[in-house]
């Protein structure tokens, strides 16, 4: 109708450089789902953004968080690195900072020059469901199209080569039995098993089809994953694991177990219920581990913390003589054993016990009656 014509108004939507959008883009107008975005510091217009989810600091965090997850990529395929002791720290490091460098630069360009309804416009309806970027592109859109596009596969075939041959790795140690049928692989080696379970989870995703669903719950498990190395580092550095060398001139376990509580911190941020759901997993998975057992024992950390605390208690006794009110009953036995190693008066280790009342410690000496070299495994 005319009347709606003459009430038609247009604005730039990217004015440039130079203008007053990065201050009124800065602020954090989030809204909620079905709110109108309106521009209160220009003149009064109709909405021109309708928001079709609630947004916030958290979920925003937990969709962005999933640009940055690559930093596994290197360690992933240590086993094709001539110095992987060397190569990834820097590779890592470097990675870091470039990728860093490149969003922080995009986030503030975009907020300086493109006008505020202009980025909240999700699909991009006000300009015929383009692409911002693609329309400022030189010399042609095409050229972010196309590298958004090589820029997916590559992350694509980034994962699809990683993520089986760690399914792989721990399926062949028979860490998780219940994997086991993916430990075969063909006669190359590559893990065509794992591969297709992989591919089937990451179809999972895209037929999905909603990013702001997806990518909370892809956060959640990177998070635990980083958090878990950072906790392997910090257990292993506590213990003073002789096969535990890291290379890396700056490294400190502090600097791990910060990491550890901020991925826990940026877990819950995120989304709290994603969080306990994830947790639950893991201890599932852990006490199905302790339960089945593994075949290869490669050292239980929680144990290795358990006697390490122990010596350390051990070491303490040492330092003065014990209080009356910290005595405890600590009995010697000498028994004999059968032949097949047993004690021949198992009672004797009963009545030990009544005696102290299941406190205190009992010793047992016993000799075995052999040529040392025969006996020595008993």
């Amino acid at each position: 109708r005319s009347s709606d014509l003459d009430k038609t108004k247009s604005r730039r939507s990217v004015p440039g450089l130079g203008n007053t959008d990065f201050s009124a883009n800065s602020k954090s107008r989030y809204l909620r789902k079905g709110q109108a975005f309106q521009d209160d510091d220009k003149a009064p217009i109709e909405p021109l953004v309708i928001a079709d989810i609630t947004s916030s600091f958290a979920i925003l965090l937990a969709i962005f968080f999933p640009s940055v997850t690559g930093i596994m990529a290197g360690s992933n395929r240590s086993g094709d690195l001539e110095d992987a002791q060397k190569s990834i720290p820097r590779g890592t490091i470097g990675a870091i900072i470039t990728t860093t460098t490149i969003y922080l630069t995009c986030v503030l360009f975009f907020g300086a020059t493109v006008d505020g309804p202009m980025l909240r416009d999700k699909f991009g309806e006000s300009i015929g469901g383009k692409l911002v970027v693609g329309e400022l592109a030189w010399p042609s859109r095409w050229v972010i199209y196309i590298g958004a596009f090589l820029s997916t596969i590559g992350a694509g075939l980034q994962s699809l080569t990683g993520a089986p041959r760690l399914l792989q790795a721990i399926a062949r140690d028979n860490l998780i039995p219940i994997l086991g049928v993916f430990a075969k692989g063909n006669a190359r080696g590559e893990p065509t098993t794992a591969l297709f379970l992989t591919v089937f989870i990451a179809e999972v995703g895209v037929l999905i089809a909603s990013l702001d669903l997806v990518a909370p719950i892809i956060t959640m498990f990177f998070l635990m994953c980083y958090g878990f190395v950072n906790l392997a580092c910090t257990v292993q550095s506590l213990l003073k694991t002789p096969n535990w060398r890291p290379r890396f001139r700056y490294y400190h376990w502090v600097l791990s177990l910060i990491g550890v509580c901020l991925c826990v911190v940026l877990m819950f941020v995120s989304s709290w219920y994603y969080a306990l759901a994830a947790i639950i997993i893991a201890i599932i998975v852990y006490k199905y581990i302790e339960y089945r057992g593994a075949e290869k024992e490669w050292g239980d950390g929680l144990r290795g913390l358990a006697l390490q605390a122990a010596r350390y208690s051990l070491l303490r006794l040492e330092e003065g003589p014990p209080h009356t009110k910290n005595w405890r009953p600590q009995m010697l036995i000498l028994a004999k054993l059968d032949e097949e190693y047993k004690p021949v008066n198992p009672r004797m280790l009963s009545f030990s016990h009544q005696l102290k009342a299941g406190k205190g410690l009992t010793i047992g000496a016993f000799v075995l009656e052999s040529e040392a070299v025969n006996c020595f495994g008993e």
